[in-house]
């Protein structure tokens, strides 16, 4: 059977919504008119499924005014939604089949009901204007950074393609690599597919070697992705010569695309073995007047503990748990759930961690732990593990991490721990030769995703939450970011008590330090009847040392905390601070940190309240009482030992 495809010109674009079965497209289209405060115009519509528009959906084709024609148009308007654009897609028409619905014939309709009688066909003038303010609701009137052609023949397009000189051989590592994750990617159908050749028409766009043997390949994975039958009928993708990668490339290339960027496809910055220059040149010398410019915010991946692709050292004395609070902090970040249910994660995503020490089955057993007391499905989660080790900085390591940014596109990697992956080649006192190999590592995964290495503390160095305790050279050098950890009293291993202080920090905002306390019942021989893994965080205060703890782990601070709120419970929003300070007794500087801190962390609240005075007239103050919603976490399930 053999039907045709409408294809859009640059004045031209179709609104494709589905509206059948458990698809609600035209939610998405009511949406956007009260955005825009306009409703979409009756226009020419195809559809296979008859019916009315707002019963069966269809494609709207619309006509675009010049000053629209070079817009950067998105994929869709929302769910059950497709833009059918020059570069992406087209529309069966009349008199084809669609074996999507049973090879029903496709059909116009004018003012979206209007059936057109065969043998009649409308012209392109019928179609209605798509107006100004559903243009701007939908592109934000950004202007298109891809440049393509004019109409091509596919002879034209393989006269081009014959005559674009190519760099000799096979594909490079990373023209292969990004090969692979665009087949993988082909089962999301026509936006996958250009999304996939965008990408690599900008890896050859930068002389990465072999697009031709690419394209031949992806073309092949292509069509039998779009010819793979699906369950009840029909095939998985309606698709046409127009959606042949081959002609979209053909088109783009001839269009002048020298780079692509944007949500379809940034271009490579990775270092190839091809020999392919870097799209970034090296020492541009950027004006004051470039660097006048307005920078972005930082971004956090989790709120007040590690901004977004940052890198830096997990350190910690031993026995402080690192791998748990590694462990706790790589499925938050792949759940999405709260970091120790207090700091959000704000931008959750896949997390690849590479084992170094302890082999799977221990690995396994913490980490089925850890998203148990999380109350997530781990059998779910973005998450990837490796249990072999390689020099930080050998072809094979780097390999790794360039193929998996490129597939599981991770949030976090963990290399844990650092000794594992230590070239032996570079010795551990050496500041320059470390220096160089930490910055190669966080160089091949920069802005791609945050990194965080798990190092030890001198075993005979200060006892203090610095950077300057981890044992190895080079890592407070190397440091953008920082989590470190010690004991705040010796470990109850009978009862896998650990009391931890930490701090989390970072050159870009600075830090802070908690306590945190975990409580990892052993589990004998049976995961499933282990008791749950709870853990309990609290701020640490200015001056809180946690190398001065009293016998019962606590300290000055923490103690005039709990006289602090005590006396609030008795009497709350009835004192000023100063009377507090009085009823709390003790130390009054230490009871006025100690307020100071739960006010900071809303475990107390300060409102003005009137209250009658010595002579009886009501004075309004600001009076002290307890939050209504605390800052202090508590166990999860159960409570601490």
């Amino acid at each position: 059977m053999a039907n045709i495809g409408l294809h859009m010109g640059h004045d031209k674009i179709g609104i494709d919504v589905d509206q059948y079965g458990p698809k609600h497209g035209l939610d998405a289209i009511r949406a956007l008119e009260e955005q825009a405060g306009v409703k979409f115009p009756p226009t020419l519509r195809l559809t296979s499924r008859g019916g009315k528009f707002e019963d069966s959906g269809g494609k709207l084709i619309y006509r675009l005014k010049p000053e629209h024609q070079h817009l950067a148009w998105p994929g869709t308007v929302g769910l059950d939604t497709e833009i059918l654009q020059f570069h992406h897609r087209y529309a069966m028409t009349y008199p084809s089949r669609n074996p999507m619905s049973g090879f029903s014939r496709v059909r116009w309709y004018r003012n979206n009901d209007e059936l057109v009688r065969a043998p009649e066909i409308p012209h392109a003038d019928e179609c209605a204007f798509l107006s100004d303010e559903l243009v701007a609701a939908i592109t934000g009137l950004k202007p298109q950074e891809i440049v393509l052609s004019a109409e091509m023949t596919s002879d034209d397009i393989e006269v081009f393609l014959n005559n674009r000189p190519e760099p000799e051989g096979e594909p490079c590592s990373i023209m292969r690599r990004a090969l692979d994750k665009a087949v993988d990617d082909l089962a999301g159908g026509h936006e996958a597919m250009r999304d996939g050749l965008f990408h690599l028409v900008a890896l050859a766009s930068e002389s990465h070697r072999g697009i031709r043997t690419v394209l031949d390949e992806y073309r092949r994975a292509w069509f039998v992705e779009v010819t793979r039958e699906v369950e009840g009928g029909g095939f998985a993708h309606a698709t046409s010569m127009d959606s042949d990668p081959m002609r979209a490339y053909g088109r783009a290339l001839n269009g002048g695309v020298k780079r692509v960027v944007g949500e379809h496809g940034e271009t490579s910055n990775v270092p190839c073995s091809c020999g392919a220059p870097s799209s970034r040149p090296r020492f541009v010398v950027f004006s004051a007047r470039d660097l006048a410019e307005p920078v972005p915010p930082m971004e956090w991946l989790v709120e007040d503990v590690w901004p977004l692709n940052s890198f830096g050292p997990m350190g910690g004395e031993k026995k402080t748990l690192k791998t748990y609070n590694l462990l706790s902090l790589s499925v938050a970040v792949a759940s999405g759930e709260p970091f120790f249910g207090r700091f959000k994660v704000s931008a959750p995503g896949p997390v690849l961690y590479l084992v170094g020490e302890g082999g799977r089955i221990p690995f396994q057993r913490r980490l089925q732990r850890v998203a148990e007391a999380y109350e997530v499905d781990l059998a779910g989660l973005p998450f990837g593990a490796t249990f072999d080790t390689a020099a930080l900085d050998s072809d094979e390591l780097r390999d790794v991490l360039a193929r998996q940014l490129d597939h599981l596109q991770p949030a976090l990697v963990v290399i844990d721990p650092l000794y594992a992956f230590h070239p032996a080649g570079v010795e551990a006192t050496n500041l320059y030769e470390r220096g160089r190999m930490l910055a190669a590592v966080s160089g091949a995964v920069a802005d791609q995703s945050a990194l965080i290495i798990a190092d030890h503390f001198n075993k005979t160095g200060s006892r203090q939450l610095d950077l300057d305790s981890i044992a190895q050279a080079g890592m407070a050098q190397w440091a953008d970011s920082w989590i470190l950890q010690r004991h705040h009293k010796p470990p109850e291993l009978a009862t896998g008590t650990y009391r931890l202080a930490v701090e989390f920090g970072s050159r870009q905002w600075g830090g802070a330090r908690y306590s945190v306390d975990w409580f990892v019942p052993n589990p004998g021989e049976d995961l499933a009847t282990a008791a749950p893994i709870t853990w309990q965080v609290e701020p640490l205060a200015e001056g809180d040392d946690p190398a001065g703890v009293g016998a019962r782990g606590e300290t000055p601070i923490s103690r005039a905390k709990q006289r602090v709120l005590d006396v609030l419970a008795d009497q709350p929003f009835e004192l000023t601070k100063n009377e507090v300070v009085k009823l709390a007794g003790g130390n009054a500087g230490t009871v006025r940190d100690a307020i100071a801190h739960l006010i900071e962390w809303r475990e107390v609240e300060v409102k003005k309240v009137a209250r009658p005075d010595a002579s009886g007239r009501s004075v309004s103050r600001d009076r002290l009482g307890p939050a209504e919603k605390p800052g202090v976490i508590r166990p999860r399930r159960g409570g601490a030992p």
